[in-house]
This record gives C-alpha cells, structure tokens and sequence, in this order.
C-alpha cells in the first residue's frame, strides 16, 4: 500500500486531505468510492499521479470489458 510504503499514518494522511480517518480506512479496504476531488487530493497528498491510485485496485485494467471485444478486430 503506498501510504505505507511512504511512511504516513492514516490520521496524518486523512488530515492532509480533509477527509476522517474512518473514512479513509474504508477506501483503503475498497468499502466505498472516493470522488474525483478526494482522489485528486489524495495522489498530491502522495505525489502521485491520480490514476496510479486508480490502477492499483481496477479489474478493467487487468481484465477487459466484454463489449471491447467488438472493437478489437
């Protein structure tokens, strides 16, 4: 987990991006979505690029969709 890997407590990263750290704790598990302007303060706050935050946990990026299929030919 790259918060871990940086070294920062949830509480310090949730307070760096204004969201609980409860909050915090359950996107870390997948329970919820974060919106566009939490991901997007969520990667500054790590200094990432937003979707490295995004492809660590998508099943589209490791599995395609099955309607890509009819475009693939």
């Amino acid at each position: 987990m790259l918060r871990k890997l940086r070294g920062v407590t949830q509480e310090a990263l949730a307070d760096e991006v204004a969201v609980s750290r409860s909050y915090l704790s359950k996107v870390e598990q997948g329970q919820v979505s974060v919106t566009l302007d939490v991901l997007e303060r969520l990667a500054t706050a790590l200094v990432v690029d937003p979707f490295d935050l995004v492809a660590e946990r998508s099943e589209i990026c490791k599995h395609p969709a099955p309607w890509n299929s009819r475009f693939q030919q």
